[in-house]
């Protein structure tokens, strides 16, 4: 509806400039990527990817997961 004048009138648009139209190809793309890349994720990589919730269990996994990953930098 952007593209066409006639259809614009209608419908109160206005054409895109060309730094729009790149950046909804760069969105659109950067999504294609993340799905492409959460589809050939195995199960197990999943898996330890951290839980986030707000009750207090949640809370403490989210806190061991960052304690794990501090020590193991720390030992690097």
């Amino acid at each position: 509806m952007v593209g066409y004048e006639s259809l614009g009138y209608f419908f109160t648009t206005t054409p895109l400039s060309f730094s729009m139209h790149m950046t909804a190809i760069g969105l659109a793309l950067g999504s294609v990527a993340v799905s492409s890349i959460t589809k050939v994720t195995g199960p197990k990589m999943v898996m330890m990817m951290p839980e986030m919730g707000e009750d207090a269990e949640a809370l403490e996994k989210a806190k061991s997961f960052s304690d794990k990953a501090q020590n193991a930098a720390a030992i690097a």
